[in-house]
């Protein structure tokens, strides 16, 4: 017996023997999930977070990111997976993730066509009606965006930008699909009337959607909209933005606004501020240089398209290009690098001029490609991107934002001039966790006896699971029509009727499930 003990013990004690992860594993990191009978079954029901969490019902292995393989080797993995595992051929929805991972896979090694092929067919799995919605708005969201990468980088920007509207699309209110979106649509500076619908929007329901419009308008030449849009954002922020009030007077300038004078003067006042924080050699220091020389960029710019607005002789226009001429790198946007450069040529014929705003503006695309579509852009896909989320997601939001509920906390902000909105609920994809958020401010609104509101800030828990890019705790700022902040934000407005209308019907609080008799 002593023996038997200690054999047993000795046993216990061993180095574990570690098996081999499987293809499944090494595609995508995930193993088993809800086979899509149950998971349908589950939807009729609406019976909570059921299926959400694929990977926890019994399934031969743990989920594991770490084993993920990558480039050629994830992509092995994903077809031998696809081939083999019964845990995908078995389940359409398993299947269209490990398609969507291996399409990630070959943007990473630069099979775009292929890439492409397996975007499509992860979009067009077979599933049973009361799913397809569910998986349009997670898994086939990500689809969408990874074709419109792929597409990006293979030079056909119109059909990239035809995707990344149709990820736009299936997540209207949704601010990650809408930012991951822009990203792509930013890397043209034309902005077709589907474009604009989607940007109009976007910065209604999301305060960062300003920002990313008014970066589409300065790319398209118009500058007066992107001066309002910046200006607008800055006004928002508790503390106004010094780099954003310097890109507004240059906006304004070229623009050639009746306030650029003013606009300038104040934007050197905030970069005046925080040059004084710029001493030393601490992070705060560090950052506080950063934003200086940044903005003080585009201070110089709007001081040269002032001078030469006001010039009245060529030997004046030719000295107010004096800051041009003497400097060949440039940190501003290209779009107002090129108007500014554009206009002392008009002036200043004469002028000595080395910037290259073609240059800047194709450098700058290149950059933003690479981050966006590139190689190394790959692991954010697989980690942030949306997977298959079921509804029981959307159950429990329901739940949270049901009127009196003790998750949903207000309080007055900013001396009363406008109103804070927290809910306490645990995490989902980030565009679940938003729509809910604006579902119940909606509902506020109409408690409140007001049929629109705008939100001021937003801001939120983040993590990553399962699901892709999670959100939790949405906090927001939120003005109505009876608050202070309301005044210049009109134009942002979010009616009750709109939200209701396109999300009441996915936020609908499951009824209770009598138990047999």
């Amino acid at each position: 017996m002593r023996k038997l003990i200690l054999t047993v013990a000795l046993l216990s004690t061993a180095e574990p023997v570690l098996a081999e992860p499987s293809n499944l594993l090494k595609c995508d990191g995930y193993g088993r999930r809800v086979p899509v009978a149950e998971q349908a079954a589950n939807a009729l029901l609406v019976l909570g977070t059921l299926g959400i969490f694929g990977g926890l019902f019994g399934g031969p292995e743990a989920d594991d990111t770490a084993a993920r393989a990558k480039a050629e080797k994830g992509v092995e993995a994903c077809t031998a997976a696809l081939a083999s595992d019964d845990r995908v051929t078995g389940n359409a929805i398993r299947r269209g993730e490990v398609l969507l991972a291996r399409a990630i896979r070959y943007i990473e090694i630069g099979k775009l066509e292929e890439a492409i092929a397996d975007a499509r067919a992860a979009r067009a799995v077979e599933l049973p009606e009361i799913l397809r919605a569910d998986y349009a708005r997670s898994a086939g969201v990500a689809a969408w965006l990874v074709e419109a990468s792929a597409e990006a980088r293979a030079g056909r920007q119109d059909k990239a930008e035809a995707a990344a509207l149709a990820a736009f699309d299936a997540r209207p209110y949704g601010g990650y699909t809408a930012n991951e979106a822009t990203d792509l649509l930013l890397l043209s500076p034309e902005i077709s009337p589907a474009e604009q619908v989607a940007l109009d929007r976007y910065a209604r329901i999301h305060p960062g959607g300003l920002t990313r419009r008014g970066t589409a308008r300065e790319g398209a030449g118009d500058f007066a909209g992107a001066a309002a849009d910046f200006a607008l954002w800055n006004s928002m922020l508790e503390t106004p933005n010094a780099l954003t009030a310097a890109r507004v007077a240059a906006l304004k300038a070229v623009a050639g606004a009746k306030d650029a004078d003013a606009a300038l003067t104040t934007a050197q006042q905030l970069v005046d501020e925080v040059a004084a924080k710029a001493t030393g050699s601490d992070r705060e220091a560090q950052e506080a240089a950063a934003l200086v020389a940044r903005a003080d960029e585009l201070i110089q710019l709007a001081r040269v398209q002032l001078a030469l607005a006001k010039a009245a002789t060529p030997a004046e226009a030719t000295a107010a290009t004096a800051l041009l001429a003497a400097k060949s790198r440039w940190l501003a946007p290209p779009a107002i690098v090129g108007a500014v450069v554009a206009s002392a040529r008009a002036k200043a014929p004469g002028a000595v001029i080395t910037i290259d705003p073609a240059k800047l503006a194709a450098d700058a695309r290149r950059v933003a490609l690479e981050r966006i579509a590139g190689p190394k852009a790959a692991e954010g896909m697989m980690i942030l991107y949306p997977r298959f989320e079921a509804n029981g997601a959307r159950a429990d939001r329901a739940k949270a934002i049901q009127p009196g509920a003790k998750t949903v906390k207000t309080e007055p902000q900013r001396a009363g001039t406008m109103q804070q909105y927290s809910i306490s609920d645990d995490r989902a994809f980030i565009d679940t966790a938003t729509e809910a958020s604006l579902l119940m401010l909606a509902r506020a609104a109409a408690a409140k006896g007001a049929d629109r509101f705008v939100m001021i800030d937003e801001r939120l828990a983040v993590g990553i699971a399962r699901e892709g890019f999670t959100g939790s705790n949405v906090r927001t700022l939120v003005a109505f029509p009876t608050d202070k902040a309301w005044a210049g934000q009109e134009g942002r407005a979010v009616t009750v009727a709109e939200l209701e209308a396109a999300l009441a019907p996915l936020y609908v609080v499951p009824a209770p499930v009598k138990p047999p008799r």
